[in-house]
């Protein structure tokens, strides 16, 4: 099987695809081309590139994106939904999809730096299995998979299970750091695999996510309550379950920060301090103090950055300023289990008072919200 770099889906017009194969070109990628999902499958089953741009105007996410996914020689593909417009819907789709970021057409800058990053990665690499073993116990294939990814990205060595009774045995050698179960495992749900576990290891409380529809999850009623256990819907971004994972792993770092981190998927503009052309990421949690971005192309750490996003509850954006703080690149790396992106600290000097006091008011309402939840 060949390698080539770069595979762009869609059935863009003849000015777009030449634009976006300029900027491919400038950064020094080969472009290769297919118009459909099964022209997709088939590009992708006799190439393997390192970057692959869809259409999200033209082609349904979902399937191809999930059909990647479910290769395990497309592992470390990565994937860039192209959305018409910005809008907080369209990214939040793409990252929900699967996608590792989203971009507007047109964007041709943005095209070329996610290539240029590219220089050294390599698609068919495997991170290293540092944060100990996963079991992920799901009775759908595409939902394993797709769950298995996001932890093995993150440095878990994943042990898979489609039933319940299969996840005792799977406990056998290094004991599991996480388990990550669904609901709907026969035959008998996930607070009974998450029991097995514990009872397996000795009544130790190993931190376990329980998936599941809003309907399955109600009906656990006081799950949450259970020791080191959280929820966690079944369509929610694989993304977040990284950060429920955080918590539940790092549970001392919560009462050292000064305020509550909380999930909050907006598209947020960033550009470096009087610059005038600001990059699109997705916010992926924000605190009182700041928040982090997921984006495949960061600023760097200690850039004086200006931002906008709209804080949860409100309609209009507001404008902040602030520091990066730490940067996650591609792959593991500094940032332990989080995506790809940055980090950054609220500057509450340099920020206009009335978008500080704005962006807090809504994340206080948000913190209200979930306390009330739970």
């Amino acid at each position: 099987m060949s390698q080539s770099k770069a595979l762009v889906v869609g059935r863009f017009t003849s000015e777009q695809a030449e634009a976006i194969r300029m900027a491919l070109s400038r950064a020094g990628l080969e472009r290769r081309v297919a118009v459909d999902l099964a022209s997709a499958q088939r590009e992708l089953t006799r190439h393997i590139p390192a970057l692959v741009f869809i259409d999200a105007a033209m082609i349904e996410l979902d399937p191809l994106v999930g059909w990647i996914r479910a290769q395990a020689s497309l592992f470390g593909v990565l994937a860039v939904a192209v959305v018409p417009a910005a809008s907080d819907g369209a990214f939040r789709e793409a990252v929900a999809a699967g996608c590792d970021d989203a971009l507007v057409l047109g964007d041709l800058g943005g095209i070329t730096r996610r290539a240029a990053l590219l220089e050294r990665y390599d698609p068919l690499a495997r991170p290293a299995a540092d944060q100990g073993v996963a079991i992920v116990g799901h009775p759908n294939d595409d939902d394993r998979r797709r769950i298995g990814r996001t932890l093995r990205l993150a440095g878990f060595e994943v042990r898979f299970a489609a039933h319940g009774d299969e996840v005792p045995r799977l406990c056998q050698g290094p004991a599991p750091e996480l388990v990550v179960v669904a609901e709907s495992l026969p035959p008998s749900g996930a607070l009974r695999a998450v029991i097995d576990v514990r009872q397996e290891l000795g009544g130790e409380a190993v931190p376990s996510v329980i998936v599941g529809t809003d309907k399955e999850l109600r009906e656990l009623g006081g799950a949450d309550a259970f020791k080191r256990t959280a929820t966690l819907g079944e369509h929610a971004a694989p993304d977040h379950l990284l950060f429920v994972t955080n918590e539940l792993m790092r549970p001392g770092v919560r009462n050292l920060r000064a305020s509550r981190r909380v999930l909050w998927d907006a598209m947020c503009a960033f550009r470096p301090a009087g610059q005038l052309h600001p990059v699109l990421g997705l916010t992926y949690n924000l605190s009182a103090q700041g928040l982090y971005v997921r984006t495949l192309d960061p600023p760097a750490r200690g850039t004086d950055l200006w931002f906008e996003l709209r804080p949860p509850h409100t309609r209009e954006a507001v404008h902040l300023r602030g520091e990066v703080m730490w940067v996650k690149p591609m792959g593991r790396g500094p940032g332990g289990t989080s995506p790809p992106g940055f980090g950054v600290r609220i500057d509450e000097a340099a920020c206009p008072p009335a978008d500080l006091a704005r962006y807090r008011e809504g994340y206080g309402t948000l913190v209200e919200a979930l306390r009330m939840v739970a």
